[in-house]
């Protein structure tokens, strides 16, 4: 009797970069170090580094903007940031290990930060009923919202492998 035994490994990598360490203000062009920095978490991620031989790697890479401006307008800026990593990654993926997406969220998930163990929430909303109390950071105006700006990169390479026994009845 011949038996197949599929096992599946998982490894995940998240990183969180800050918008202002790769864009300008309202901007969706990378900056330099951008580059580097997204250079660097491929060169060191499990996909390329690692001794073992993944497939199946797959990266989500979503952007966030803060509730300043149209809500229409950091949703396309946010889509925008997201398709710009996502195009830079490919172009230095020069052996395709990341089947790739992007998504922009815009300002509705902008939640970040923390209190404690609270979350802070600064939608419009939110903000407005937060931005005078004391304990909000020690930020002033726009610059509470800098950790809303951000891009998040999900990667998670899985790695399959088949073990065949054979045994025999009696």
């Amino acid at each position: 009797v011949v038996e197949n035994v599929v096992h599946v490994d998982s490894k995940t990598e998240q990183i969180s970069l800050p918008a202002t360490a790769l864009f300008d203000l309202n901007s969706s062009k990378l900056r330099d170090e951008a580059k580097t920095a997204l250079s660097d978490f491929v060169t060191n991620s499990t996909a390329t580094n690692d001794n073992e031989t993944l497939s199946e790697c797959k990266m989500h890479i979503t952007g966030y903007t803060d509730p300043v401006g149209t809500e229409q307008t950091n949703q396309t800026l946010s889509e925008n940031r997201a398709k710009a990593v996502k195009d830079y990654i490919e172009s230095i993926d020069k052996n395709k290990l990341f089947n790739i997406t992007h998504e922009g969220k815009g300002e509705n998930s902008c939640t970040c930060g923390t209190r404690g163990n609270q979350n802070i929430d600064y939608t419009k909303k939110a903000y407005k009923a937060c931005k005078n109390k004391a304990d909000n950071h020690t930020l002033t105006g726009n610059a509470v919202f800098a950790p809303c700006r951000r891009v998040e990169i999900s990667l998670e390479c899985k790695k399959t492998t088949t073990t065949t026994t054979e045994t025999s009845k009696s």
